[in-house]
């Protein structure tokens, strides 16, 4: 193999692996967002819920 065409390689890795880590960080950043929000919204209902029955 030619070093020039490992060389491009290796830079056109150095140029995507960042963007694929911030993509799939910023992806799991959004799931657990949304998961987090869902278990808010639940915790509301719930104590909403309790609350109505204990008085």
């Amino acid at each position: 193999m030619d070093l020039s065409i490992i060389t491009a390689i290796i830079a056109v890795a150095a140029i995507i692996s960042p963007i694929l880590v911030a993509l799939i960080n910023n992806h799991h950043s959004y799931r657990m967002r949304q998961l987090d929000i869902k278990r808010k919204i639940g915790q509301q209902q719930f104590d909403t819920c309790h609350t109505e029955k204990v008085f």
